[in-house]
């Protein structure tokens, strides 16, 4: 009987994460085929290297969106399985130099923000307090979240400034990682990252082609005793990890 309801259970994470990603699979494997296709016709045809480009560009720019839904899937089963928490039991450790962390990451998406006519700019904060945490899922959080927020990106008159920022709130005893872009969300995706972040269950969003990444953050920060926030205005819209200080965590951990 235990058997059969883990066969059950197993059945249904997958069809649940299958469901949550199988839309975005369909494009990239679309668009690697019909690239193929154009770029076997014009091997006969080509007479310079820039005849060929196009096609390989598109081959290249699908396989790398094919390679990251997979890693999508791969993320939000160990999510569901729990591989994600025992992976983050191991790595744990104390963490002193989150801003440091923060910039860095920023630097990494530099040159992928000036594709946009967009600056990384990111304030070094060296007095925040030591969290406890795991540096691999913090990272790639920021990551997937300026990758989220440039993927809304449109032209406005307003900054170009993606400003990333790191505060202790003393009150909330939580070190605030903040990732704002000059442009404003979509209002039909904010009411679904709304959604999202009001609830707990990662089978039930499926509509928006950036929640599974949205989805991810929110798991890793759970795994941190964190929060995902949102922030918009007209002009703007705000990603903010809210992760409890050490000193915070360890005080919950010594109650239960």
């Amino acid at each position: 009987e235990m058997k059969r309801i883990m066969s059950r259970s197993f059945d249904v994470l997958k069809r649940s994460i299958i469901e949550l990603i199988t839309p975005d699979f369909r494009v990239p494997l679309a668009s690697v085929a019909r690239y193929s296709g154009e770029f076997e016709q014009q091997i006969g045809e080509a007479r310079t290297d820039d005849d060929l480009k196009a096609s390989l560009l598109g081959i290249q720019t699908s396989s790398i969106r094919l390679s990251r839904l997979i890693e999508d899937f791969i993320a939000l089963a160990e999510l569901k399985t729990g591989e994600a928490n025992m992976a983050y039991d191991l790595r744990m450790s104390t963490i002193s130099d989150i801003g440091l962390l923060l910039y860095e990451t920023g630097q990494l998406f530099e040159s992928q923000a000036a594709q946009k006519g967009l600056r990384i700019v990111c304030p070094l904060a060296e007095d925040l307090p030591e969290i406890l945490g795991d540096r691999v899922t913090l990272t790639n959080s920021i990551q997937r979240l300026l990758d989220v927020g440039l993927s809304y990106y449109r032209p406005s008159l307003n900054s170009v400034n993606i400003e990333l920022t790191a505060v202790y709130l003393p009150d909330e005893q939580e070190v605030r990682l903040s990732l704002q872009f000059p442009f404003p969300l979509p209002p039909e995706e904010e009411a679904t990252i709304i959604q999202l972040l009001a609830v707990n269950d990662l089978e039930l969003m499926t509509a928006s082609h950036h929640l599974p990444g949205l989805s991810i953050v929110k798991g890793y920060l759970n795994l941190h005793n964190g929060r995902l926030l949102l922030r918009t205005s007209p002009t703007h819209f705000t990603f903010c990890m809210a992760i409890p200080s050490k000193e915070a965590t360890s005080a919950y951990a010594s109650t239960y």
